[in-house]
């Protein structure tokens, strides 16, 4: 009897958030997408396909590749 470790990231993004400054003041797009897979990967993806910057996610990728080297 074993486990195997798993982890699942799961985004859904039917609707996007538009806003500037104030968290209470936008507007909300639809977007009618949903992304499963890695965490880290699927952070990725969906960072991607919305248009966002993700500082977080730069830093994880820096700090994989000094693990690496």
């Amino acid at each position: 009897y074993f486990t195997l470790p798993f982890d699942l990231g799961i985004i859904e993004a039917r609707q996007k958030f538009i806003g500037k400054d104030d968290p209470t003041q936008g507007k909300i797009e639809e977007c009618g997408k949903v992304f499963i897979g890695e965490p880290y990967e699927v952070d990725c993806e969906a960072s991607a396909a919305l248009g966002l910057k993700t500082e977080h996610l730069n830093l994880i990728k820096e700090a994989k590749v000094a693990f690496e080297a």
